[in-house]
């Protein structure tokens, strides 16, 4: 078909389509004397750029940078109008293999993510071939250079286009035009001037804490380009916009967020997670070679090398994947009820607020569901945001949460009351605790802190029906005297043949209670038989680290050990990636872990 032929079917194409393809743009590069490669809507085929690789990938098609959500009043939600035209995007062949590598985490990681299936159904992929590897990619060492699912391909030839048409749809526009029929074939790399060999057999943890990352710690500067450029880079944080003219409307987005910058993994309390570089980048790296192919049978890098291009520390990827391979090789290292659109929240109303703490509430919420203690809501507030928060009370028709006012969310939680209905709810989610594990057992909790509020439901659960175990333990801790949480039920249990045994990090001399880290009174517990108890162990990562460690010195089986994991979580649904731990996302295969499954686990 001739380019005029060509030009004369996209615009047909037009009435129905939103064409989409790499543009060059000059004098938009990086200097101000280079060109920028990269998506935009074209009408005409000499638009479209052949000869280079786009320098941002055709994500924000189907990903937008920022999205709607919803907008919300003070009473209501409302979900945006969704666009109905379809999309033709014209990517290279490992660009393909990107969108099938996305389309697995919104479609098939936990529930089906709404936003992106409606503009993933709409999209239709045309092939641009590649005659030769352009600078720095790997293509086909990640075995992308070939693809097969698209249903228009395109190759330039001369003043002529030839068309690999395999949509009947798009059959019907081209076929109205002057062509005629030979046979082709589309350009395929068959060999890249880099080459990558993907780590087998690898146990991150293993080399979790390893030098070769230690360089990373000054060569990196955190900027995220990376993550920006790469097609298969999903993660995102929500933000919760307001209006000027009314600060009670406004609107939720979400927005890329890269797990290379600043403040990721920042959780309210100010912990956060992998703070230095190296570590960052070793978390990025095994997601992409590691992690997906562990969960997916596939790796998640699809080569193109857009990483290494954008990179202003010039850090190479490929680079670094190769030096985990080597160091494999030589080091012989082996290795709830969701709704329709499960990111919009329900109305729940406020029952009741019980103080504990000056910064520490219980707050009672209607609810009429299923749920089961350990799993966790996300806590919505318009214009405010959303925090996740365990379930520390399960009733007829309503659960408790218990907040620490630690955070812009929790802070404005703090000035709620009873009867108000501005407090949203999404969930639940996660696994909990399943009674049925420690039915018939010796049960002990150990509970740090406001760790006491996730486990307080089995806890709830022993108090009312206790022959459901052979015996119960609960060893607390809290930092202070004035920071204890759920007193009147400390009493209560306790006042039931419960063994309760409180303890806290410090206090003035006239506290006749125990004093000292709840690692203290292990040794003191007596336990039967080893084999017939189970621990649970709930509260700050270093409190359960070593309390773990504690209860395996005194020969409790891993198996017996049971742990909650808190991480930050802006979705809750396995799409943000905040809380995505080695293979293994917190939110949807947790939080609750058997120590076995635990100790593997990284950041």
């Amino acid at each position: 078909m001739s380019q005029d032929s060509l030009n004369k079917a996209f615009e047909s194409l037009s009435d129905s389509y939103k064409m989409m393809a790499p543009v060059r743009q000059p004098y938009k590069g990086t200097m101000s004397d280079t060109d920028a490669i990269r998506y935009e809507e074209i009408i005409r085929f000499d638009q479209i750029e052949f000869n280079e690789k786009a320098q941002f990938s055709a994500k924000e098609i189907i990903q937008p940078i920022t999205q709607v959500l919803f907008y919300f009043t003070e009473e209501e939600y409302k979900i945006p109008a969704a666009e109905e035209k379809k999309i033709l995007v014209f990517l290279r062949a490992c660009d393909i293999h990107a969108m099938d590598r996305v389309d697995q985490i919104y479609l098939d990681n936990g529930p089906v993510d709404p936003y992106y299936k409606q503009i993933r159904d709409r999209v239709e992929f045309a092939l641009i071939g590649c005659e030769h590897s352009f600078r720095n990619c790997f293509c086909v060492s990640m075995g992308t250079n070939k693809a097969n699912e698209y249903a228009l391909g395109i190759k330039p030839m001369g003043n002529e286009v030839c068309l690999e048409i395999k949509s009947n749809a798009l059959a019907e526009v081209f076929s109205v035009q002057e062509n005629k029929t030979f046979e082709f074939e589309m350009d395929v790399v068959t060999e890249n001037k880099i080459k990558v060999e993907t780590p087998v057999n690898l146990d991150g943890q293993a080399i979790a804490d390893h030098e070769l990352f230690r360089e990373y710690d000054s060569r990196c500067v955190a900027c995220g380009k990376c993550n920006f450029v790469c097609p298969t880079c999903t993660c995102f944080s929500m933000q919760d916009i307001f209006y000027k003219d009314n600060a009670n409307t406004g609107e939720r987005r979400r927005v890329w967020s890269s797990c290379h910058v600043d403040g990721y993994t920042d959780m309210a309390g100010g912990h956060a997670f992998r703070k230095k570089y190296g570590e960052r980048m070793r978390f990025k790296t095994l997601h992409k070679v590691h992690d997906y192919n562990k969960r997916f049978g596939k790796h998640m890098c699809i080569g193109c090398s857009r990483c290494d291009d954008a990179c202003p520390s010039y850090i190479s990827f490929s680079n670094c994947v190769n030096k985990i391979s080597e160091l494999s090789s030589e080091k012989s290292i082996k290795g709830g009820a969701i709704m329709s659109n499960a990111y919009m929240p329900f109305p729940s109303e406020i029952l009741e607020i019980i103080q504990h703490t000056d910064i520490e509430y219980t707050f009672r919420m209607a609810y009429e569901g299923d749920v089961i203690p350990g799993q966790f809501f996300e806590v919505s507030i318009p214009k405010y945001g959303e925090c996740p928060i365990s379930v520390s009370g399960i009733g007829q028709d309503f659960i408790d949460l218990t907040i620490r006012r630690v955070g812009r969310v929790t802070d404005e939680l703090h000035n709620f009351a009873p009867g108000q209905k501005k407090f949203f709810l999404r969930g639940p989610y996660g696994n909990g605790f399943s009674m049925d594990n420690y039915k018939g057992k010796e049960l002990i909790i150990t509970a740090g802190g406001s760790g006491l509020a996730p486990v307080k439901g089995i806890i709830d659960e022993v108090y009312n029906d206790q022959d459901q175990v052979k015996d119960f333990h609960l060893l607390v801790g809290f930092k202070s005297p004035e920071d204890v949480l759920f007193k009147s039920d400390l009493k209560n249990w306790n006042e039931k043949n419960m063994t309760v045994t409180l303890t806290v990090d410090g206090a003035d001399e006239d506290y006749k209670g125990n004093v000292g880290l709840v690692t203290k009174y292990v040794p003191d517990l007596k336990i039967d038989n080893m084999d017939n108890v189970e621990v649970v162990v709930v509260g700050p990562p270093l409190m359960m680290k070593f309390t773990v460690a504690e209860f395996l010195s005194r020969g409790i089986p891993e198996d017996k050990i049971w742990v909650s994991y808190e991480r930050k979580m802006h979705c809750g649904l396995g799409k943000c990636g905040g809380c995505k731990m080695d293979d293994t996302y917190i939110c949807l295969d947790g939080p609750v872990f058997n120590y076995v499954d635990a100790k593997t686990l990284f950041d």
